[in-house]
């Protein structure tokens, strides 16, 4: 999140936490690949906030993430930690938290992917910036 002068006042990170048998090596080694993630990510200052997966009909899903993200939103702006929140996801169980930091005053800056737009939060929120392929290829190694 960025008040007014730009200055970042918190960064958050909020994904369902791998869990990982002994015996299931990949697994452990995606586990692996999301803890050096979620390292590199705290020392650009993130804070790193875990749901959980749970699975259902051999698909995992995050549980709890949203909640977390929504909860941040509405409480940093309840505190006027910030003016402008870019909000990287595409979940629109985001809404009534977008809603609420919105009434009070507060932009929330959806950001998404221009192959995989969420029209509900584009709809939503007060700003929107889509990213494409090449925004991104110059932070792929």
């Amino acid at each position: 999140m960025i008040n007014k002068k730009s200055d970042i006042t918190a960064q958050y990170y909020c994904i369902g936490k791998i869990r990982a048998k002994q015996q299931d090596k990949k697994a452990r080694a995606l586990m692996a690949k999301q803890q050096a993630l979620a390292t590199r990510l705290q020392k650009d200052g993130f804070t790193i906030q875990f749901g959980y997966l749970l699975k259902s009909d051999n698909h995992y899903h995050e549980k709890g993430v949203d909640v977390q993200l929504a909860v941040n939103i509405v409480k940093d702006a309840h505190e006027n930690r910030y003016n402008i929140a870019y909000l990287i996801s595409s979940d629109s169980d985001l809404t009534p938290a977008i809603i609420e930091a919105q009434r009070i005053g507060k932009t929330i800056c959806y950001v998404g992917f221009k192959h995989k737009i969420s029209y509900a939060l584009l709809k939503i929120c007060r700003k929107s910036h889509l990213l494409t392929r090449d925004d991104l290829l110059p932070f792929i190694k």
